[in-house]
């Protein structure tokens, strides 16, 4: 079977209680948990009135677990990448993050759908960890850091943290300092240095 079918960790499980893991508050982006999905959520922990409290962006957590104050498999993902012994799949599809790098990305429209308006672009984002290349290109939007060597497969037609980040800094000018246009004969070769290196997030959800 092909890597790039692999969909996800079935043992990571959801519906589980608000887990306590201590005092400290926890931001993470979540890659990758299953194909088809959006290409990162974004998950917080943090404890109210000794309390521990949870939350997603997954339609799972939003519209499922929240109400019934229930993990979803993200957040669930994160209790066992901080407390118990992480499973490969785990380490390679968690990244902790600062809570100002949260709060950044929070309010884009990360998971939205890709926009089918654009012009041809070049552009380099870098709001948190890797820079993510991303462009329009042939009337798609199109992310090869996120999306594939093609830039488009594990996108599922959804806005990653870099396409998100530049639909915001259109319309909020403290953005476009995350977003860098670049040449196309420099975005190609940066791009492929990238995927030579191993560095992409797409790479990361083929292991």
């Amino acid at each position: 079977m092909s890597r790039l079918l692999i969909r996800g960790d079935p043992t990571i499980p959801r519906g589980l209680p608000m887990a306590f893991i201590g005092p400290d508050e926890l931001y993470c982006e979540v890659h990758y948990f299953k194909y088809g999905a959006a290409p990162v959520y974004l998950v917080r922990y943090m404890v109210e009135n000794t309390a521990p409290r949870w939350s997603c962006t997954c339609p799972d957590f939003i519209y499922r677990r929240a109400a019934s104050g229930k993990m979803c498999k993200h957040c669930q993902g994160c209790v066992i990448f901080k407390t118990l012994m992480p499973t490969v799949f785990v380490q390679n599809h968690i990244n902790q993050i600062t809570q100002d790098n949260y709060n950044k990305m929070r309010v884009t429209p990360i998971g939205e759908p890709l926009s089918v308006f654009g012009q041809q672009v070049y552009i380099r984002v870098e709001i948190c960890g890797e820079p993510g290349y991303i462009g329009y290109i042939a009337n798609v939007w199109r992310c090869y850091t996120c999306g594939g060597s093609r830039g488009i497969r594990f996108l599922k037609g959804k806005q990653c943290k870099h396409i998100a980040c530049y639909s915001y800094s259109l319309i909020h000018n403290d953005y476009e300092q995350y977003c860098h246009n670049m040449e196309q004969t420099r975005f190609v070769t940066a791009c492929n240095r990238q995927r030579r290196s191993g560095r992409t997030h797409w790479q990361r959800f083929t292991l």
